[in-house]
């Protein structure tokens, strides 16, 4: 896990936990491996309730559940159909020439990642996907391992 993803667990997590309302200082997922959910911690404010410890503690065990999906660019590719990647690859915009690009650089495609998602909703406006087919795409769990 890069650094890049290790902020954005932080702050996915940081968010949550501030959302509910738990009196903290901080999260912390520890050093490496980050996937080790006993390393996942709130630093509680001495004011936190058990309750609200519970519902922290909840929080981390929710969240650790949710894995971020990776996949190679070919296994990403191989969602969309036929058509769409011919058309992505026709596009003279400049949106779909840096998707391109992007795809071709990339040594793994991170579905939980801005850019990912940046670069598909801009598929998605200059009209070489639909909205359905970007969503489906997104969340398809059977092609990425």
């Amino acid at each position: 896990m890069d650094i890049e993803k290790a902020n954005r667990i932080l702050s996915q997590l940081m968010a949550q936990v501030n959302n509910a309302g738990i009196p903290n200082l901080g999260v912390c997922i520890g050093e490496s491996p980050y996937e080790d959910k006993g390393r996942y911690c709130i630093d509680y404010l001495p004011d936190a309730s058990e309750a609200q410890r519970e519902q922290g503690q909840a929080i981390l065990d929710n969240f650790i559940l949710q894995k971020s999906e990776t996949c190679t660019p070919l296994d990403f590719l191989d969602r969309f159909t036929p058509e769409e990647i011919a058309a992505i690859n026709a596009s003279s915009n400049i949106f779909a020439v840096v998707f391109r690009t992007s795809l071709l650089a990339a040594q793994k495609i991170e579905l939980d990642n801005p850019r990912t998602a940046s670069g598909m909703n801009k598929l998605v406006e200059i009209g070489l996907l639909s909205e359905a087919r970007r969503t489906e795409i997104m969340n398809d769990n059977g092609v990425c391992k």
